[in-house]
């Protein structure tokens, strides 16, 4: 495809010359830049967040599965306990330091000072967050 802005829309025309007729006179053809944004817009703050949460928890839930939790309700429950306390304050400790990292992270993406990682950027920075 090829794309054109006109009256600020973006219309789009096959390659092949087909549908040139249709070209509104004084339409700007689009830089492939231009192209690359238009089909893939910065995500939202709105939608950076979620895509941040719904990874560090499904860390956090793939390793408090992995120790037979089946929530951080369920750690909390035994934080208090003589036997399992040590364990639970730890997991609660490690879910903090993600949290924090989280939202330092947002502020630092919201703020421009860095761009938002990849999905492998950042399981690699929630995997180095100590526990």
């Amino acid at each position: 495809m090829k794309y054109y802005t006109h009256n600020n829309e973006v219309l789009g025309f096959e390659l092949d010359g087909s549908q040139d007729s249709f070209i509104p006179q004084g339409a700007v053809l689009m830089t492939d830049v231009e192209v690359e944004a238009f089909k893939n817009p910065p995500k939202t703050p709105e939608q950076v967040v979620a895509h941040f949460k719904s990874m560090y928890l499904a860390t956090v839930d793939a390793k408090l599965k992995a120790m037979d939790y089946d929530s951080l309700a369920t750690v909390k429950l035994w934080a208090d306990d003589a036997t399992f306390g040590a364990e639970a304050i730890r997991i609660l400790t490690w879910y903090k330091a993600i949290i924090a990292m989280n939202y330092q992270l947002l502020n630092d993406v919201g703020a421009g000072t860095i761009p938002m990682p990849t999905e492998v950027e950042y399981q690699a920075m929630i995997d180095g967050v100590v526990f």
